[in-house]
């Protein structure tokens, strides 16, 4: 009898996710549909590939020639028109999220705890965070959705621990890593996460060591692209500026002359003098000081100072700040909850009551709710880190309470998940600070589901004695 309950609640619950994930993909062209389209963001032209067989042209594959990541041009030629595009990308969105979704609850032994967990995953999938990129020509949507499936074959390879999976994780990995620019943290943490696993793991350490040098050897070729990424925009007067200029441009404007410190200190560091550059207070109009600056070091500057800021820049103003720490950290502290809220470019549209939103990721603000329901539980309206502090707060008591079955391999994903987020949106924050909020992004989406994987690790289908765990049944909570 016992039995024949258990298995009706089963059922129960197997028809419950299926009517989910109905829902979800119904709720996703309800977005789709109401959300702005917005080719004409000032980066879109930028973005789009040309026609025909010159795309491959723009697949780069060795960054000697500045291009777009090769993977969004490869997959924006194949989409075709921008209208392809939007399509493409919220076709993408949603299956990648569904594909998480579908991951982590398999991992989960109780069904009801897999489900809810995955009905998280869904809601973050909805969210104006995620959604309104995909009707966006920039490469946002595209990241988002393959860190999502990263993700998603990140649990498949730790709990199932086949060389199909090691495959399909090594493809995703690649596919990520050249989506855009700076995925170089993140493949770092995941390079040190598969070492820490090759050690632990002797059952299966011929796997984790072929996933591990394989993603050494993929992030070799993200550096040695990022590395060889040679001249870029051709601004005017025949004149390019080269990848490392660029970056350095930007962070000469926002970090270093607008502070007589940091600016003395650069100056002994042997940047060459340039009278061109203006010397304004940090107060005024930032995009047209950034303009300023950046057409002044390009064009005004002499070529020793462009030199200069080609072969050692960059290094010099990330040796500012590294030695720098007080300043630093004091910056850091101010932008934080910048860097931890991804911004929107279109009027957000959310299916879900406000408030479950900011419950779940805590973003923005939708122009728009399909929605409109309220209730006294869900009037709180939550700040940015209320949300990732209370589900890291509930994913701590659940592996606590349940020590004694956590799959620490899988916790070990989650783990990744958030050390790897934290280090993304940081490197973020220290090259691109002009766009921070947006160059955080995926990180910023992902390190919310860290949490869920964390939780789902105490209740991990490899852990439970009656399916070949590893533990006496003394050992159950």
């Amino acid at each position: 009898m016992i039995k024949s309950d258990a298995a009706w609640l089963e059922h129960r619950v197997d028809r419950l996710w299926r009517a989910l994930l109905v829902a979800f993909a119904v709720l996703s062209i309800v977005v789709f549909v109401y959300t702005t389209r917005r080719g004409t963001f000032p980066d879109a032209a930028y973005y789009r590939p040309v026609d025909g067989w010159d795309l491959l042209k723009r697949v780069d594959l060795s960054g000697r020639t500045y291009s777009p990541p090769w993977v969004l041009t490869l997959f924006y030629g194949l989409a075709g028109s921008d209208v392809g595009r939007y399509i493409a990308q919220a076709a993408v969105s949603a299956v990648a999220w569904a594909f998480l979704a579908t991951q982590l609850r398999a991992v989960v032994v109780r069904k009801a705890v897999g489900t809810f967990l995955a009905a998280l995953v869904l809601i973050v999938a909805l969210s104006p965070a995620i959604t309104n990129w995909n009707s966006l020509i920039l490469s946002e949507s595209l990241a988002i959705s393959l860190a999502a499936i990263l993700v998603g074959v990140s649990l498949r390879l730790v709990t199932r621990r086949t060389s199909s999976d090691v495959a399909w994780f090594l493809l995703v990995a690649v596919l990520f890593a050249f989506s855009r620019p700076n995925t170089l943290p993140v493949l770092g943490v995941m390079v040190a996460a598969m070492a820490v696993w090759a050690v632990l793991d002797g059952g299966n350490r011929s796997l984790a060591v072929a996933s591990a040098i394989g993603l050494v050897l993929v992030t070799s070729w993200a550096v040695w692209r990022v590395s060889n990424t040679g001249e870029t925009f051709q601004e005017s007067k025949d004149t390019y500026v080269t990848y490392s200029q660029g970056l350095f441009y930007v962070n000469l404007a926002y970090r270093i002359l607008p502070y007589p410190e940091a600016r003395q200190w650069m100056r002994e560091q042997g940047m060459p003098a340039c009278e061109a550059l203006p010397d304004v207070p940090p107060e005024q109009n930032k995009t047209t000081w950034v303009i300023d600056v950046y057409k002044a070091s390009s064009f005004d500057c002499s070529e020793q100072f462009q030199e200069w800021a080609d072969a050692e820049g960059l290094a010099t103003y990330l040796k500012w700040i590294v030695t720098h720490p007080a300043w630093s950290w004091r910056r850091l502290v101010r932008d934080t909850p910048a860097m931890m809220t991804p911004v929107s470019y279109t009027p957000a549209v959310s299916p879900l009551p406000m408030s479950v939103d900011h419950l779940i990721v805590a973003t923005m603000e939708p122009s728009y709710t399909v929605f409109r329901a309220r209730s006294a539980l869900f009037a709180y309206n939550w700040n940015w880190y209320e949300p990732l502090l209370l589900w890291l707060v509930a994913a701590t008591v659940v592996l606590v309470y349940r020590k004694r079955v956590v799959d620490w391999y899988l916790a070990g994903v989650g783990l990744t998940v958030l050390v790897a987020s934290v280090g993304y949106i940081v490197a973020s924050w220290m090259v691109m600070p002009h766009e921070f909020e947006r160059h955080g992004i995926p990180a910023n989406i992902v390190i919310r589901i860290a949490p869920l994987i964390l939780i789902a690790a105490a209740f991990a289908r490899s852990r439970e004695p009656e399916l070949g765990g590893r533990h006496t049944d003394a050992d159950v909570v």
